[in-house]
């Protein structure tokens, strides 16, 4: 009994243990989320990240790489407000600021 890919396809899209990182859902939104805050699902809604720059790690995978922000702790900017590497994009601990979820238009279709 085989399954056919889209059918796996699904229940990977469905499946509760895939968890997004920053590159995975940046890539979700037009201009790839840039300008968008980005937080740790166990921060508060004062602390997040404004997402600047991105650099993915290889050409076609767009789930690994770099990205660049403004950091925000406790609605104070840290470093004077200037571009810093955020640091632990690629764990699956991720979420776009509540204020930043869009309407559905204007996220990318595939």
């Amino acid at each position: 009994m085989s399954t056919t890919p889209l059918v796996l396809t699904q229940k990977l899209i469905k499946s509760p243990r895939i968890k997004p990182n920053v590159m995975s859902l940046a890539y979700r939104y037009k201009h790839f989320g840039l300008g968008k805050r980005f937080m740790r699902k166990n921060w508060t809604d004062d602390c997040y990240w404004i997402l600047t720059r991105l650099q993915p790690t290889s050409k076609g995978r767009y789930n690994r790489g770099m990205a660049y922000g403004i950091f925000v702790w406790k609605g104070k900017y840290f470093h004077g407000g200037e571009e810093r590497r955020m640091s632990g994009i690629n764990k699956p601990l991720w979420k776009i600021h509540k204020d930043d979820i869009s309407s559905p238009w204007e996220i990318i279709s595939k």
